[in-house]
């Protein structure tokens, strides 16, 4: 079955349906491993790393939200979900914490994602940068933004208590 991917002029959501015990379950695997020691961040700004990486292996419950992920991305790009991969990391932000602005045109990325597992009320805006000004995108958990990956991002303060946890994902051509 295809997935119902909306378009949004500059981007795409999806929504994925049985979100809440997934995102229970990945929300668990998570906090397990970081409390295992078995993440590996990078961009470490304001007292903390932007991305955690953990090992595909280690976390298998994220496999159903990747899966569809995918899915959704070949749709959008008009190729078989096979031709793709995803590279994946967490990002787990408290009230205050940003994500500054980037994109994400490094390699040969065809398309960037984030996916929202656990979002607080208030919690801040993913902010795109278009050519026609901002975009500001609020999170809502089970939910997939796919936009271009040379389309510069952000997630700007907000406060808020608790903790907002996405996935960031960049899809690009199989090996």
């Amino acid at each position: 079955m295809t997935p119902r991917v909306k378009q949004h002029g500059n981007y795409f959501s999806a929504d994925l349906q049985i979100r809440a015990e997934i995102n229970t379950d990945v929300l668990r695997a998570l906090k397990a491993q970081i409390n295992a020691g078995r993440e590996n961040g990078s961009h470490f700004f304001s007292g903390r790393y932007e991305n955690l990486y953990i090992d595909r292996a280690c976390i298998p419950e994220v496999e159903s939200i990747l899966s569809f992920a995918r899915d959704c991305a070949a749709s959008i790009l008009r190729k078989n979900a096979d031709q793709l991969q995803c590279g994946f990391w967490f990002n787990i932000m408290r009230g205050d914490d940003v994500t500054g602005r980037h994109s994400h045109d490094d390699n040969d990325e065809q398309l960037s994602a984030v996916y929202y597992i656990n979002v607080p009320e208030d919690a801040g805006p993913l902010v795109l940068h278009t050519n026609n000004g901002k975009i500001r995108i609020a999170p809502v958990p089970g939910r997939l933004i796919f936009f271009d990956p040379t389309l510069e991002h952000e997630v700007i303060a907000a406060r808020f208590s608790g903790e907002r946890v996405s996935i960031g994902m960049n899809f690009g051509a199989a090996q």
